[in-house]
């Protein structure tokens, strides 16, 4: 466990985005040539004869999913927010999500994808969790150009997937009571072992005005969905303990890139058409929260996630060809 904290602390460090790659490389973004190389994570994800790979990821982007990765981290460092925990995941499309999603056949039916999203986000669930029981906000986005149905959204607003996830994370879990708040905010009460309870949150943030909107790139600014989550935050009405939120990877919809999620760790904000966001910089910022539980887990071969043993991080490892 010692040796792959100490891969993490010094994963990512070295990345940098290439705006061009080899000629065998077309299609292929520099963060997936890095993470091929260089993951100490390197699980999966079942649902049935199917599978995901499940890694850490080094750049989640210059769009909506960096930009709030970068919120997330300066949330966590107000001080009214002391020991508030938080993360990004990425997850893949299924054939639900779209046009270009439907005809990859590597890509998984929307059943199958919701079913490993609930694996992986129990890690996270798991992790986030404190000893004494709390309250767990889940964030999911709209859809947006290429994405008409986005899985993240899909996830947050079915109650079976939530309990499957919550289930596996804390075996015995409970169902007591559901609620609807403000701004689209739904709350589910588990009991879990004797006294501890968990008030898991959901809410999905839009990126436009309307479905037609988002759909066409007529996307509200970024600044915009970053008010939405702390207006979230704000409904919730008590202290959060953690902020776990969802994103869908699109680029996999085209590139050869099998089905994976990202547990990201760095971030250098919204760059879009220009024009920097409000937390936009020329360094990515990280936070390594979640990427530790994942490590965690895999070190204890926790379930229901599957490890691979491969090549230490830093040795060769395999490349997309």
């Amino acid at each position: 466990m010692t040796g792959e904290l100490d891969d993490l602390d010094a994963y990512g460090r070295d990345y940098s985005p290439a705006t061009t790659g080899a000629v065998a490389d077309l299609g292929i973004r520099s963060s997936d040539r890095y993470v091929d190389a260089r993951d100490p994570l390197r699980a999966r994800a079942r649902s049935g004869p199917h599978e995901a790979a499940v890694r850490l990821g080094v750049d989640p982007g210059t769009f909506f999913c960096g930009a709030l990765l970068a919120e997330l981290i300066h949330l966590r460092r107000q001080p009214e927010r002391a020991g508030l925990r938080v993360g990004f995941l990425h997850v893949p499309p299924d054939h639900a999500s779209g046009a270009l999603a439907r005809v990859k056949a590597a890509l998984h039916d929307r059943a199958t994808n919701l079913e490993m999203i609930a694996s992986v986000v129990a890690i996270a669930l798991r992790g986030l969790t404190p000893p004494a029981g709390g309250a767990i906000l889940v964030t999911a986005f709209g859809s947006f150009r290429g994405v008409a149905d986005n899985p993240t959204d899909a996830f947050v607003r079915d109650p079976p997937s939530l309990d499957r996830a919550v289930a596996l994370a804390h075996p015995g879990a409970a169902l007591e009571a559901t609620q609807e708040l403000a701004h689209g905010l739904r709350a589910r009460s588990y009991a879990l072992a004797a006294p501890r309870r968990l008030r898991l949150f959901t809410a999905t943030l839009p990126l436009a005005a309307s479905d037609d909107d988002a759909l066409a790139g007529r996307y509200w600014p970024s600044e915009q969905v970053a008010d939405d989550l702390h207006a979230l935050v704000d409904a919730v009405g008590a202290p959060l303990d953690a902020i776990l939120s969802l994103g869908v990877d699109s680029s996999q919809s085209t590139g050869p890139l099998p089905p994976t999620f990202k547990v990201e760790t760095q971030t250098r904000g919204w760059h879009q058409g220009g024009r920097p966001g409000r937390h936009a910089t020329s360094h990515f910022e990280r936070d390594l929260e979640l990427a530790r539980i994942f490590l965690a887990a895999r070190a204890r071969r926790e379930a229901p996630l599957d490890y691979d043993d491969d090549p230490p991080p830093g040795a060769e490892g395999p490349t997309h060809r």
